[in-house]
């Protein structure tokens, strides 16, 4: 089954296309070539994780349970996520669907299923396999990285590794096999 999707007819274009070639959006040009803004084609397809509907009364509730998911999808890798870069120097930054993009594209019908809390709760650790993942390795692992580099975060710690040059002995041969 295809992921379909529509927005709500009254909704700014400008949020929903953008042109591929960096010139003005013209939506009278038919031949004009567009694309899907990438935070709402992002959203689309987060929604088949979400499964929430973003349709109808906005309120505090609804905003807290779909950010919730998010947060939950975001923590196990299974959200998408879309680049954005600036152009001086070209430096690119992962994001995510939160709030925000909720509450700008709220309107978006898709045809997923929309699940409650309790079913989607069953859906995520089935999804998931939670229940079956052991922590065990993860977190000797994360002890030893801490008695290793006690002043380092983790990004600090993987940039020194990964940075780190193999140590060399040039005047003893490696040995034969």
């Amino acid at each position: 089954m295809s992921l379909n999707w529509k927005m709500p007819d009254s909704f700014n274009k400008k949020l929903i296309w953008r042109t591929l070639k960096g010139e003005p959006l013209n939506l009278d040009d038919k031949e004009q070539e567009v694309n899907v803004q990438p935070e709402l084609e992002c959203l689309i397809f987060a929604t088949m994780g979400i499964q929430h509907n973003l349709q109808g009364e906005m309120t505090d509730e609804v905003l807290i349970e779909i950010s919730r998911r998010i947060d939950l999808l975001k923590g196990i890798g299974a959200m998408p996520s879309y680049y954005v870069s600036n152009d001086e120097p070209k430096q690119f930054k992962k994001i995510y669907p939160c709030v925000e993009s909720v509450i700008r594209y709220w309107g978006l019908h898709t045809n997923v299923s929309h699940l409650t809390a309790s079913k989607w709760n069953k859906y995520l650790i089935r999804v998931s396999q939670a229940d079956k993942y052991s922590f065990k390795y993860e977190k000797e692992q994360a002890l030893k990285a801490i008695q290793e580099y006690p002043e380092l975060t983790e990004g600090d710690r993987i940039l020194k590794e990964w940075k780190a040059e193999a140590e060399a002995n040039l005047t003893t041969p490696p040995p034969t096999l």
